[in-house]
Order: structure tokens, then C-alpha cells, then sequence
């Protein structure tokens, strides 16, 4: 079977560089339709290829961190 995805691709390839690209551009995707779940994956797998960015690590905090809970006041 043929890979279906860049990821796939690059991983067959060998090459880890490519690998890491292509996570990023998944981050970004997952981010601009709002797939926080997917989003934290993508970024996870990315920082064990790219353990010291500190951006893609900022973000992941940020994307775990827990939404402030807003009550609702009835007037």
C-alpha cells in the first residue's frame, strides 16, 4: 500500500527532517480548524523529533492548559 500522508512519506524515506516539517504543517492545520486534540498530538510527536524547540513546547503547554471555567449568572 502506497503512504497516503507527507509524514508517511518522509518516514519511508528516512528522513527526519522532512518528518518534523510535515508535523508542523499538521500542527498548523489542526490548529486553524480548531482540533486541539489532534493539534497536542501532532505537537507531541514533533517535540520527540525536536526536543529543544521551545516554541512548539510553549504552544503544547499552552494547548494543555485547562480553559478558564466562566459561570453563567441568570438575571
Amino acid at each position: 500500500m502506497p503512504p497516503t500522508s507527507a509524514i508517511e512519506v518522509a518516514q519511508k524515506r528516512g528522513d527526519p527532517a522532512a518528518v518534523a516539517l510535515a508535523y508542523r504543517s499538521l500542527i498548523g492545520l489542526c490548529e486553524k480548524k480548531g482540533l486541539v486534540r489532534e493539534a497536542v498530538g501532532a505537537l507531541e510527536k514533533f517535540l520527540e523529533l525536536q526536543p529543544g524547540d521551545a516554541e512548539a513546547a510553549g504552544k503544547l503547554a499552552a494547548l494543555k492548559e485547562p480553559a478558564p471555567v466562566r459561570s453563567i449568572r441568570k438575571k
